[in-house]
């Protein structure tokens, strides 16, 4: 501009400024929503992932308890048969020595 610019002069330099200036801002803000795009893509396979192990945790857990319920039947025959036979110990005894 020089030593001693005129009014014309800083307008054209600020103008020039002016347009560095919007294209700057332009391209922040293309890189900002691509960035954007990339998270957003990120989120939803991440989600679309835990989904998938949070049904194939369910199923095990569904799995373990339908499993698990033989045993627990199991445990309570046992358990009904044990308490008949420690009541009972006093007439089996008595039977196996009056014989």
């Amino acid at each position: 501009m020089g030593e001693n610019p005129t009014v014309e002069s800083r307008i054209e330099a600020l103008e020039k400024n002016l347009k560095g200036v919007h294209q700057r801002i332009t391209g922040l803000e293309q890189e900002y929503d691509q960035e954007l795009r990339k998270l957003g893509v990120y989120i939803r396979s991440g989600n679309s992932f835990l989904k998938a192990e949070i049904g194939q945790v369910n199923g095990r857990l569904e799995a373990f308890g339908a499993g698990g319920v033989h045993i627990s039947a199991m445990g309570a025959v046992w358990l009904f048969f044990g308490l008949i036979l420690s009541t009972a110990s006093v007439e089996i005894a008595g039977a196996l020595g009056g014989a």
